[in-house]
């Protein structure tokens, strides 16, 4: 049997809780945090911190 979410969720890749994504859209968007700094912060690809900010505050990382 094979997991459909292999690809999506790699051994290893952090869940955030909905708190630390709060967190990260308020820093993103009061602190001008960038997609890495967040990711270095909450130990997450960049790929998904971009995903994160851009669909909670209808926004893309910026610098």
């Amino acid at each position: 049997m094979t997991d459909n979410h292999a690809g999506r969720f790699p051994k290893g890749a952090k869940e955030l809780t909905a708190d630390e994504i709060y967190h990260m859209v308020m820093l993103h968007t009061y602190q001008n945090k960038s997609c890495r700094q967040l990711a270095r912060q909450f130990g997450i690809s960049e790929g998904k911190a971009y995903e994160i900010v851009a669909r909670r505050s209808n926004s893309g990382c910026c610098g």
